[in-house]
């Protein structure tokens, strides 16, 4: 394995000498910690993860600087319940590079995620341009290695990032803009961070790596401090660009946060970028927030948009925002968390790979109003929130037995009052893939997108990308729930009456006197039914062989008395167990 060296010292090295050999102070206890941030957060399998960033705690009672880079990775178990005060971290040696706000990728299909780009913490200089592997073991530990790209050129030519807007969706992973300085690409000698453009893809099988274009996505093709979501809508889905800034390419001046008036979405299957309306309670302009994406159960897709920092109000936001695709429309909890940036976001529960797990898990994150605000202690132990999403409440604890997620109430209302008919799309295309086109099959495996911290099988599909309407099944989800009681009601009539019936034709069959059986001297078969307006007295006994009506053939019990039938040579009685026949009603 290849080490990253300043000089002749490898960068766990130089993290010991800086700091002193201290591999248990990276999971402090709740009375010692202060604050985590830069850090990512992803869940593989039945374990969360928690990777890079620094973290502020008190040593002997002092708190001797502000914070320190973590040395190593910590692991939870999502298997049993815990509160942010009882909960276990597990310690993880790290050999990778000690980054703050690194793209993580991840693949749940080979139980791990990828590691590229970042800033070295404590400004130190640039990481060697590498990609790095950690490998859960599903016992809630793993292995770091490096990953060698397959396609070198490609490779070569991307330049280190930070601050870009990242996801993975069914093994590849995504990164768009960012910037760069000199703790993030060692190309960079000088003091000034410059923002780039380009699309960066990783196919985490196959380890090829490609640079695609940014142009269409806004003025300039950039994003700074934004986040990426994928969404199930379309043949391939497409990818989200929320909030950020927007800078124009190079040297970072004068530049704007995004409104949420609009955003960027890209369709995967023809890399074409949409700018789409968006309506309801909007955030103010805002970057370093998190995010987490769920499928809801009558067809739409949330994404939940949590706190970060606000340039209108200057400060650091504590809300949380709800975006309802395919709507297009926001609306505001009406619980606020605490405030926080440079935070991550992850969906938990028991089940990974349940689409639709309704507990978001915030990790870490800065008051950045705050003076010195590395050493203001978190008002969470340990850094950790937990958000219902369905009842969009807060809580200190978690629940692997919590039920799947479903859309909150006010989202559901909205659909229910027709508020799909007034999206104002930007073109027919896009309603199309939205509205009534097919829903994408891609997934990266455990339900939920990975931006910033941390989507989901296709909306209305059994998991192989089949094609739905998806205004019947959000209209299906919201008035389904008025009209069902009325169809369990005329069911339960019809099984009713037909229970009634069969009771009625069954007494018939058994009142039938055993000396009816004749043959009528022409040699005739007759069949008795019992609504006929002939007497059973008056009609002949069936046969005990095998006989013919309009020349087909009949059937014979097994105690050689022949099946009854009707004139057109239907059969006329259906088995009941243990019960001979009865009446088939026609």
């Amino acid at each position: 394995m290849k080490s990253t060296r300043l000089g002749t010292l490898p960068y766990a090295l130089l993290a010991l000498l800086a700091t002193g050999a201290r591999a248990g102070v990276d999971n402090p206890t709740p009375e010692n910690f202060i604050r985590r941030f830069y850090a990512s957060a992803v869940v593989l399998g039945e374990y969360l993860y928690i990777d890079g960033g620094e973290l502020g705690q008190l040593v002997n009672g002092v708190q001797s600087q502000p914070s320190y880079p973590v040395n190593g990775t910590l692991s939870v178990s999502l298997k049993s319940a815990w509160t942010n005060e009882t909960v276990t971290m597990r310690y993880i040696k790290k050999s990778a590079p000690l980054q703050n706000q690194q793209v993580v990728w991840v693949n749940p299909s080979t139980s791990s995620f990828f590691a590229w780009g970042g800033m070295t913490a404590d400004s130190g200089p640039a990481a060697e341009k590498e990609v790095w592997k950690f490998t859960a073991d599903g016992f809630g530990s793993g292995d770091w290695s490096q990953a060698i790209p397959y396609s070198v050129v490609a490779f070569n030519d991307a330049h280190r990032t930070v601050s870009s807007a990242f996801t993975s969706v069914d093994g590849v992973g995504y990164s768009i803009g960012g910037t760069m300085k000199s703790t993030v690409d060692s190309s960079i000698t000088d003091g000034n961070e410059t923002a780039v453009q380009g699309i960066i893809t990783f196919d985490m099988g196959s380890m090829d790596w490609a640079n695609l274009s940014s142009a269409g996505m806004g003025p300039y093709g950039t994003t700074m401090n934004g986040r990426l979501e994928y969404v199930p809508f379309g043949p391939k889905g497409f990818l989200v660009v929320l909030g950020g800034s927007v800078p124009p390419v190079g040297v970072l001046s004068q530049y704007a946060q995004q409104d949420w008036n609009n955003i960027w979405i890209m369709d995967l299957g023809t890399k074409k970028w949409h700018h789409q309306a968006v309506s309801g309670s909007k955030p103010t302009n805002r970057e370093r927030f998190c995010t987490v994406g769920t499928q809801g159960l009558n067809g739409t897709y949330e994404i939940f948009i949590h706190a970060g920092y606000s340039t209108p109000t200057a400060d650091t936001a504590s809300d949380v925002f709800v975006l309802s695709l395919p709507g297009f429309v926001m609306f505001k909890s009406p619980n606020s968390g605490t405030p926080r940036q440079d935070h991550a976001c992850v969906a938990i529960g028991g089940n990974s790979s349940s689409t639709s797990q309704r507990q978001m898990l915030v990790v870490g994150g800065l008051n950045g109003a705050r003076a010195n605000a590395a050493m203001d202690p978190d008002p969470w132990a340990r850094g950790l929130g937990i958000f219902d999403m369905t009842e969009m409440v807060w809580s200190s604890s978690y629940d692997p037995q919590a039920a799947v997620y479903d859309s909150p109430a006010v989202v559901k209302t909205w659909y229910s009052q027709g508020g799909l008919d007034a999206v104002n799309w930007a073109n027919d295309e896009v309603k199309t893939l939205f509205v009534s086109g097919t829903n994408s099959s891609a997934n990266n495996g455990n339900g939920t997108s990975t931006s910033s911290g941390d989507s989901s099988t296709p909306i209305g599909s059994s998991g192989a990308g089949m094609g739905n309407n998806n205004t019947g099944a959000i209209l299906g989800g919201t008035i389904g729930g008025a009209c069902g009681l009325a169809i369990i009601g005329v069911l339960s009539f019809l099984l009713w009456r037909q229970r009634k019936r069969l009771q009625a034709t069954q007494q018939q069959q058994y009142d039938v006197p055993p000396d009816l059986d004749k043959t009528s001297a022409d040699g005739t078969t007759h069949v008795w039914n019992p609504q006929s307006s002939a007497s059973p007295a008056e009609m002949p006994a069936w046969p005990r062989q095998p006989v013919e009506v309009d020349g087909t053939q009949q059937p014979v019990e097994a105690d050689g008395t022949q099946r009854p039938v009707e004139a057109d040579g239907a059969p006329m009685w259906y088995e009941l167990p243990d019960q001979g026949y009865a009446h088939q009603a026609r």
